[in-house]
């Protein structure tokens, strides 16, 4: 298990960091994958840092088939978005797309894995919500289930 950022984890779990700090999420995600150990794990699985239920978008993906023939898997929002940073992926897929990114610094996330055969799993608005404004945070900080202002 590999953690990309400045933040302390417990013991056991391996820290790295995109180079610069702040590449965004697709360096991020590279940096991850580097400084994972080579061996016998087939899968990787991703998960961005600002979910606000990560702990349902897990089991949304491990109930997921995913055929022998995909890359691997990604949740999908009520928009039919790909939430790519919600995913499970082949090791060697990844390795593959690491490889055609070349440079990671300011690639975009669909640069890197837009191309990658995914099944599609869809998922409830909590499993792959995440914060990105202060707006989302009031309003995820008030409603922690996802019920909005009026419900």
């Amino acid at each position: 298990m590999v953690k990309v950022g400045e933040v302390a984890v417990p013991p056991g779990v391996g820290t790295t960091q995109e180079s610069p700090p702040g590449g965004g999420p697709a360096a991020g995600l590279l940096a991850g994958l580097a400084a994972l150990p080579s061996g016998p794990a087939p899968w990787v699985l991703v998960l961005a840092c600002d979910l606000v239920h990560p702990e349902q978008a897990v089991p949304a993906l491990r109930a997921g088939a995913i055929p022998a023939d995909r890359d691997g898997a990604c949740l999908v929002d009520a928009d039919g978005h790909q939430q790519w940073l919600a995913g499970c992926y082949r090791r060697e897929a990844l390795d593959a797309a690491a490889a055609r990114a070349g440079d990671p610094q300011g690639l975009a996330l669909g640069a890197l894995l837009g191309a990658l055969d995914l099944q599609e799993l869809p998922a409830a608005g909590p499993a792959v919500a995440d914060i990105d404004t202060w707006e989302d945070h009031r309003r995820w900080s008030t409603h922690p289930e996802g019920e909005d202002d009026d419900g």
